[in-house]
This record gives structure tokens, sequence and C-alpha cells, in this order.
């Protein structure tokens, strides 16, 4: 077979497959009982991803400086 073609047939098989499996597959059943609390995550998340943000842009200034220097 030539290589588009088996392209062609990987890409109609994802694609049937992204149609059909949200349908049949679930993580959860369709809802929470009332009692659940609700956990924010945002926060936590948002502070590792600015101190992550600040420790790269640190290393590659410090990376830049030695280059120079």
């Amino acid at each position: 077979m030539t290589r588009l073609k088996i392209i062609l047939i990987y890409t109609g098989l994802l694609l049937a497959i992204s149609c059909i499996a949200p349908n049949t597959l679930q993580a959860q059943g369709p809802g929470f009982d009332e009692d659940v609390d609700d956990t924010p995550i945002d926060g936590g998340a948002t502070i590792m991803l600015v101190a992550a943000a600040g420790y790269g842009y640190k290393k590659i200034a410090d990376r830049r400086k030695k280059n120079v220097e």
C-alpha cells in the first residue's frame, strides 16, 4: 500500500473512534450526589504555573548571562 493510503485509513479509523467513543465511554455516572463539596484546583495550579515560569525564566537568563561572559 502507498503511504498516503495508510495515512487515510488510520485517519478514518481515528475519526470513527473519536465519534463513537464519547457516546459509549464515560468516566463517571450522570452526576454527583448533592452532599459532595467542590474542590477548587485553580488557585494552587496557578501559583505552581507562575512559579515554574519564573524558575524557567531565571534559568534561561542565567544561561544567557553565562554565555555572554
